[in-house]
């Protein structure tokens, strides 16, 4: 048991060693010079950010075919892989995608595209989560002034040319989560 002893002592001070959290703050003992060493440390929590967005005006309806706008926006997440949730609703009755003039109501539909432009775009449901999205910019907020996604709101010819004349509008909401 003796003979053990050593080679235990030698394992509990190689592990005090290279286990940083086991260090601590140590005082600096009085002399010529004097040495003080402490642990820094952070925690950064899963960020994202959604920037760049724009109003998406229609104008007036031409009287004929579908009327359709998108938007590349920037979204930012700091998750490795720079994967990111999105839950897009309207304003609507069970916030529904319509936008509404007085009693008057047009349902639109909307699409997710995690690049820009709307190639390869996933229709979104009313509160259904698009999940593990990809390609979010991960090192600046604000995508270094570019895009990496795209929002495209379609209206379609049998749902607007039958309303009545009326300025109409609506909200969507789009939220970026951490994946």
């Amino acid at each position: 048991m003796f003979k053990m002893m050593p080679a235990l002592k030698y394992i509990a001070v190689s592990t005090l060693l290279l286990a940083p959290s086991a260090f601590s703050a140590t005082d600096g003992a009085l002399g010529v010079t004097s040495t003080f060493s402490y642990n820094v440390t952070i925690t950064i929590p899963e960020r994202v950010r959604i920037s760049g967005l724009q109003d998406l005006a229609f104008g007036q309806y031409p009287g004929t075919g579908d009327v359709r706008q998108d938007d590349d926006v920037c979204v930012y997440s700091n998750t490795s892989g720079g994967n990111y949730d999105v839950t897009i609703t309207g304003d609507g009755a069970g916030s529904a995608f319509t936008i509404a003039s007085g009693g008057n109501t047009i349902p639109y539909r909307v699409f997710w595209n995690d690049v820009t432009g709307t190639a390869g775009q996933a229709e979104a449901a009313t509160g259904v989560t698009l999940s593990a999205r990809t390609a979010a910019h991960r090192t600046s907020t604000t995508c270094s002034g570019g895009n990496t996604a795209n929002i495209d709101i379609l209206m379609e010819e049998g749902n607007v040319q039958s309303k009545p004349n009326g300025s109409y509008s609506g909200v969507v909401t789009i939220v970026i989560e951490p994946n």
